[in-house]
């Protein structure tokens, strides 16, 4: 494995973090296809860890506006 071959990688990754945190959905559409082109080894385990990295920074991020009341509800699914 080439040390371009991870900076590609990381830039595909980075993009498809963009496009998550912007839109809400986006980073396997964006990154996945990119990544398997130059590592395949890397996917899916590499898209899935970056994936809930990401969702634990925006959960902490935004931790003021969770209605835990909703969460509850959800859980309950009612």
């Amino acid at each position: 494995m080439d040390i371009s071959t991870l900076v590609y990688c990381a830039i595909a990754l980075a993009a498809g973090c963009f496009v998550q945190s912007t839109v809400g959905f986006g980073m396997a559409i964006v990154a996945a296809p990119v990544v398997y082109f130059f590592e395949p080894r890397f996917v899916p385990g590499t898209i899935t860890l970056v994936g809930l990295v990401l969702a634990l920074i925006n959960m902490w991020q935004y931790r003021s506006q969770i209605s835990f009341r909703g969460l509850g509800a959800a859980c309950r699914s009612q």
